[in-house]
């Protein structure tokens, strides 16, 4: 949470088709808990990604590293679980979370690509969801797939959108909080990713990482060629100047 608000805020998010939905309820800053045995994480001054209200921060310091986490995951595991180069959680508290899901049974007559929000729906336990209880697999359009014992990892078997990472597992001794969640921070809509403060703010695991990766989220791209749809004959030259071969402008390849 080094970069986030300290005032209350809600997130939400959902599967590409919208069978499943959340909500996240951070509390203020005094109420999230700290991460049992973090090490502090350090915040380097004038940080871009610093809240709005903490941007008068001017030396590096050291901050305690609280619930919620959002981090940048380069296991093997998960890039292959997700399909991109890198996954990316926001790790939260059984508690912050609801689930809403929709019904196989009252949402068969929807068309296959259709959004599903005109469909009924029920509120499900957030362990349930998060450990894919048999009873919410065989009612609604969750799927799980566990990748190692204990590990649990949940996507729509509708839409195919991974969504949520959940280790049931013993914890360490030194644990004294509830069960936790990793829930797929690209599954957010868009007004929640673009709230103050809703950014990555470390990498995990990452020795396990490939080096051309780590180096793009670190470096930056170098400047690779952006085209500003998915059509090739058009891309942006400096301050996102368009440039465009007039005579294929409305050629696609996706």
């Amino acid at each position: 949470m080094a970069f986030l608000p300290p005032e209350s805020l809600e997130l939400t998010g959902g599967c590409l088709c919208s069978a499943i939905r959340y909500k996240i309820s951070i509390p203020e800053s005094d109420f999230r808990p700290l991460a049992p045995g973090a090490l502090p994480t350090p915040i380097r001054k004038g940080h871009s990604h610093l809240p709005k209200n903490s941007r008068h921060i001017t030396q590096d310091e050291e901050i305690p590293t609280r619930f919620p986490l959002i981090e940048i995951d380069h296991c093997q595991s998960c890039r292959r679980a997700c399909g991109g180069l890198i996954q990316c959680w926001i790790i939260v508290l059984y508690d912050w979370v609801e689930f809403h899901l929709q019904s196989r049974a009252t949402s068969r007559d929807a068309r296959h690509g259709d959004p599903l929000i005109d469909s009924e729906g029920h509120f499900y336990n957030t362990a349930d969801v998060a450990t894919g209880a048999e009873a919410v697999l065989q009612e609604t359009y969750l799927g799980k797939y566990e990748s190692s014992p204990n590990i649990h990892r949940t996507f729509c078997t509708r839409c195919g959108t991974g969504m949520a990472y959940c280790y049931a597992g013993p914890k360490p001794e030194a644990w004294t909080l509830g069960p936790i969640v990793d829930i797929a921070l690209g599954t957010l809509d868009l007004e929640s990713l673009e709230k103050d403060g809703v950014r990555p703010e470390r990498h995990g695991w990452w020795e396990d990482g490939v080096g051309w990766i780590k180096k793009l989220v670190s470096e930056g791209d170098g400047g690779l060629i952006r085209h500003p749809t998915g059509a090739l004959p058009k891309y942006l030259v400096g301050r996102d100047r368009p440039k465009a071969n007039s005579e294929h402008m409305n050629e696609s390849w996706s």
